[in-house]
């Protein structure tokens, strides 16, 4: 069973969007939550490089910052799939 999580993403223009999202692992959260947000009409592109997303866990209290660095090379080397992923029980990578 997945995490209730807050995911807070800054667009090109400075924005932060921010979406809820169910997931089992952190850079699931990220992948559906940069998903929802790109899905959103208003939400200008999103900076990959050294921009981050920041994930709040909302059925505990936990907070994560993740670099689109590493969530990048997590995701080439998941196929591009995010429910291809390890299932520990929590929202950590």
């Amino acid at each position: 069973m997945g995490r209730f999580c807050r995911v807070s993403i800054a667009d090109l223009e400075g924005i932060t969007h921010t979406v809820e999202v169910t997931a089992e692992t952190l850079y699931e959260v990220v992948a559906l939550g940069l998903a929802a947000i790109r899905a959103n009409d208003s939400a200008a592109d999103i900076a990959h490089g050294l921009n981050t997303a920041t994930v709040g866990v909302m059925d505990v209290s936990a907070e994560h910052t993740v670099m689109f660095v590493d969530f990048n090379k997590w995701l080439e080397g998941s196929g591009g799939k995010p429910r291809g992923t390890s299932r520990g029980g929590n929202a950590h990578e």
